[in-house]
């Protein structure tokens, strides 16, 4: 599953993972503190990639 998944294996044991994507059942309460954990990394990675600038509190609004 890669080095992101990797890290996050002992919060994710339970789920149904598949190739980029973690399947999280309807008829159980969606876990927002782990998808918050897996989105923030995920969203810089991405931007880092496309070399923009990731949004968050921490940065300015570009005027």
């Amino acid at each position: 599953m890669g080095a992101f998944f990797a890290a996050l294996e002992a919060e994710l044991r339970g789920y149904e993972l598949r190739t980029g994507a973690i399947r999280f059942p309807l008829a159980k309460p969606a876990p927002v503190k782990l998808i918050a954990r897996i989105a923030k990394p995920r969203s810089a990675g991405i931007a880092e990639t496309a070399k923009i600038p990731p949004l968050g509190p921490e940065k300015e609004k570009h005027k």
